[in-house]
């Protein structure tokens, strides 16, 4: 029986020694990826939490055809990590940005509102870095002006 098989079988019957055997292959996948792709984020904990959610997600939701279960469940964790990590660089910048803005009258509110006015690659530009030096400037003045107002 191919791995694909055990985890369409394991779906209809929920048998508990092929989950175990289906579990510990995705865990093995899950420390390979963030091992792999995300070992200088640090909060490992959580990432291995993410992965989990993910697991257990593509488990329940993965119907054999075009793409092996290896391949969908390492998109799965990928992509749910990669989210995690967005949201955790997201709150980063707003605390960042809250402690840049004690000494205005700027209100979690209104820089929750400042970062929604940015385009989405200026957004993009200042939490991941990269693009062109020309949308960093113009990100960051659009920042500083939404700021100063």
């Amino acid at each position: 029986m191919s791995f694909d098989e055990k985890v369409i079988e394991f779906q209809k019957t929920g048998d508990s020694e092929l989950g175990k055997e289906i579990f510990a292959k995705a865990y093995y996948w899950a420390n390979c990826i963030i091992q792999k792709h995300f070992a200088g984020f640090g909060y490992y904990d959580d990432l291995f939490s993410e992965a989990h959610d993910s697991i257990v997600i593509s488990i329940n939701n993965y119907i054999i055809g075009n793409n092996s279960f290896c391949s969908y469940c390492s998109t799965c964790i990928k992509n749910r990590i990669k989210t995690f990590i967005n949201k955790k660089k997201r709150e980063f910048l707003l605390e960042g940005l809250e402690k840049e803005s004690t000494h205005s009258s700027t209100t979690n509110l209104e820089l929750k509102e400042i970062l929604n006015s940015l385009d989405k690659r200026q957004l993009s530009c200042l939490l991941m870095g990269g693009d062109t030096k020309f949308i960093k400037w113009q990100a960051k003045k659009n920042l500083k002006e939404l700021l100063n107002r």
